[in-house]
């Protein structure tokens, strides 16, 4: 299976997801240059660190997550699944 086969399974269940009522967010640049600042803040992976990014943008305050490194985040409330 080529790369392109695993790219395409995996947006079909993207869009799987979307069809149920997952709100998929876009990022925007600004995200992007916020998140650089994020991670260095709380030493987070940059992918990390997007995610908090579009969650300021949109005002969530909480992110459910096995992830601990998010608890660095005080302005947000980590919920472990």
């Amino acid at each position: 299976m080529t790369c392109y086969d695993k790219v395409r399974e995996y947006m079909k269940y993207i869009f799987f997801l979307e069809d149920g009522g997952l709100d998929i967010q876009k990022v925007e640049p600004r995200d992007v240059f916020i998140a650089t600042m994020l991670g260095g803040e709380y030493k987070l992976l940059f992918t990390d660190s997007l995610h908090l990014a579009v969650m300021k943008r949109l005002n969530i305050k909480n992110i459910a997550t096995r992830d601990s490194d998010f608890e660095r985040a005080k302005e947000i409330t980590v919920w472990c699944p």
